[in-house]
């Protein structure tokens, strides 16, 4: 641990030492730029009085026949020469030439007729452009690099550790090879979903990836491709709302690898990311919603609830309060034109015939699944997982500490932004839809099939919190965003350092877990139970707390083997059943075992007679997995009876990837073969 805590320091300097000097590059080229084209441009501006206003210079520049001082006949006759790119500037006056300095003098020269002279780079002074641009390009570059030291524990380990991300391994294997003649095992236990859901859009590009590489490396691609693709997704948000407040967009790097993506989530994630890019697109043109923008705008929306539901809803919510505020705001304003009601009506109309196909597929959905009104955590529950940010800690309760300098600058700069908002229209709004949200994540107790709407809102609320800290953005309030900006940068860093460390740790257990495979025959049914529970020590030590890296991974070895998982509770229909794939009624095994029971969390499991399965349907068990399995899990009283009475079926036996000082992880025991007349069972084909 500390040993990488210095790697990232070090690197952190190197990268502030590499940013300087490149900024000191960059600045040195736009200078020179900048000076050769000032050089080019000298005669010109040189010949018109500095004081002189627009319409006196193109006099002085054209003269008249009248006068010195030219007439009005002559000045508009200039004007409409300068438009149509007829007016050029006359050579300058010898007067004039008398007051240049002399090496200015000297390095004139005639081209045509026309007198040509070149300041020395030495009076040029650089422009502020210069400068800003080179900043800007040593930002971005520093957002870029940053997002790659998040993205480097991922790619230091061979597996990464997420919950239920084999669990969407497994869904994309079995999608992507249902028709293919050699997978008649998985037909006979799966079927494909016949509606489309709200859960489909991320196994295209995992089946993708697992056709270019094996399953462990596709899962780590397709997260590296989330981590890059929400970095640009709240870049452009942000951009949309405040272009020169960009560099704001450092704040959503911590919620990349946060609770969320190692829940694996992976649908939910992908929604967070199209919400940005859609909502941004509103902002970007939503007073110039042409027909081609707002086609383009409804493909957007049904793309996304084809993602997840709630990216969908939060996106119809945000859009419609913001309008409405927006439209309010204009009219205290006394803006010209001052919006009508027809302004607002019409607007709506359009935003209705866009969101209209998405919202009969979400309407498609909740009638199938229905949505209950039950109140799964108290609001003191939900407040205080709300101000601890719980959506960015996944293995530790160090991690509230590591994300502090985040969330007090934050907080911070939010305090300070709250005053300004009540007279910025879209910052009003936006603080709108945030407290909108907020009263529905505390009040409104909404979920689908035991899954609450309130956890998925929160890192919603803190995207739009990015937003609106970016519509607060001036010149005057730059160094308040920079202590932001240097909050979330070194939260990241040491959050980073954090998981490098503990994935490498999960990734020692999960390895020993997967050596388990090279134990299980190809195309078998594999049935792992998981004795212990996600806050408890394992080999000592406490290696997660909120997440639980080992509950699915029997999951990666039926991928490995071609093989049948039957602890995948998403593909339940009696629990959830909104995925592409689900288990086939007779031979779904919780429609027959509570095997959420069987695994006890912080209590102790309940027996169930799972070898029953193969008398009770038309298929079998082929394995059954225990793991995590230690001495201290080995030695409960009802660890011990479930494990005795499945020795009746099942041989024992043990399977290490190497010699260890602590207890085994993982214990498969392969079933008996015989029925209940003794005969060896047919093999599933």
């Amino acid at each position: 641990m500390l040993v990488l805590y210095i790697l990232l320091l070090g690197a952190l300097a190197l990268f502030t030492a590499y940013t300087r000097n490149f900024q000191r590059t960059i600045v040195g080229i736009g200078t020179g730029l900048d000076s050769a084209l000032a050089a080019a441009a000298a005669p010109r501006l040189q010949s018109i009085p500095p004081g002189a206003s627009d319409r006196s210079r193109q006099a002085s520049a054209c003269g008249s026949k009248n006068g010195a001082d030219g007439g009005i006949d002559t000045l508009q006759r200039c004007e409409r020469a300068r438009r149509g790119g007829r007016w050029r500037s006359p050579p300058a006056r010898t007067s004039d030439r008398n007051r240049e300095p002399a090496a200015a003098r000297k390095s004139a020269r005639s081209e045509g007729g026309r007198t040509r002279r070149e300041l020395p780079l030495s009076q040029v002074t650089p422009t502020r452009s210069s400068v800003a641009g080179g900043r800007s390009l040593s930002l971005t570059t520093g957002f870029g690099v940053l997002v790659l030291l998040a993205m480097l524990p991922v790619w230091l380990v061979e597996y990464f550790p997420s919950q239920d991300g084999p669990d969407h391994l497994l869904i994309a294997d079995v999608w992507s090879h249902y028709d293919e003649p050699n997978t008649d095992l998985s037909r006979a236990y799966f079927a494909l979903n016949p509606h489309v859901e709200p859960n489909i859009a991320v196994y295209p590009l995992l089946a993708l990836f697992s056709h270019l590489t094996e399953s462990g490396t596709a899962e780590k691609l397709l997260v590296s491709l989330f981590a890059i693709l929400l970095a640009v997704a709240g870049l452009y948000a942000i951009a949309s709302v405040n272009r020169q407040a960009w560099p704001l967009s450092v704040l959503l790097l911590p919620m990349i690898f946060g609770y969320y993506l190692h829940m694996g989530f992976y649908n939910f994630v992908l929604s967070l990311i199209g919400f940005l890019f859609v909502f941004g697109y509103w902002l970007r043109h939503r007073q110039r919603l042409t027909w081609p923008r707002l086609l383009l705008f409804a493909a957007a929306s049904l793309a996304l609830v084809t993602v997840h539901l709630v990216g969908f809803v939060v996106l119809a919510y945000a859009i419609g309060v913001s309008s409405l505020v927006l439209w309010i705001h204009a009219r205290r304003a006394a803006e010209h034109p001052r919006p009508s009601w027809q302004d607002l009506g019409w607007e709506w109309l359009r935003l209705g015939l866009a969101f209209l196909p998405p919202i009969l597929l979400a309407a498609s959905f909740v009638l199938r699944h229905q949505v209950h009104s039950e109140a799964l955590l108290s609001e003191r529950s939900l407040l205080i997982q709300l101000f601890t940010a719980k959506f960015l800690f996944s293995f530790s309760r160090l991690e509230r500490i590591l994300a502090l300098p985040l969330l007090l600058a934050g907080a911070a700069l939010a305090i300070w932004n709250l005053r300004a908002s009540l007279r910025n229209g879209l910052a009003l709004a936006l603080l709108t839809v945030i407290g909108g949200l907020v009263l529905i994540y505390l009040f409104v107790p909404l979920n689908t099939r035991g899954v609450p709407l309130a956890n998925r809102l929160v890192p919603f609320m803190a995207a739009l919190g990015a937003l609106w800290l970016a519509s607060g953005y001036t010149a005057a309030t730059a160094a308040r965003h920079r202590l932001a900006i240097l909050g979330a940068v070194l939260s990241t860093l040491l959050l980073t350092a954090h998981r490098a460390a503990a994935y490498r740790e999960i990734d020692d257990y999960t390895r020993e877990y997967m050596s388990a495979a090279s134990h299980i025959e190809p195309r078998s049914t594999l049935l792992p139970i998981n004795f212990w529970g996600r806050r408890h020590p394992l080999g000592g030590d406490h290696i997660t707390w909120l997440t639980d890296p080992f509950l699915h991974l029997g999951a990666r070895i039926a991928v490995q083997t071609d093989g049948v998982y039957l602890r995948c509770s998403i593909l339940s229909s009696v629990i959830y059943g909104y995925f592409p794939i689900a288990y086939r009624p007779e031979v779904d095994p919780f429609r027959l075992f509570d095997l959420l029971a069987l695994e006890p969390g912080d209590k102790p499991p309940k027996f169930a007679d799972i070898a029953s399965y193969n008398d009770r349907t038309p298929g079998r068990i082929d394995y059954v997995l225990f793991g995590p399995m230690t001495r201290d899990i080995a030695a409960q009283p009802a660890v011990r009876v479930i494990v005795s009475r499945l020795s009746r079926h099942y041989d024992l036996f043990l399977c290490l990837s190497r010699p260890r000082a602590r207890a085994p992880l993982s214990t498969p025991g392969r079933r008996v073969p015989r029925n209940r007349k003794g005969a060896a069972p047919r093999r599933a084909p």
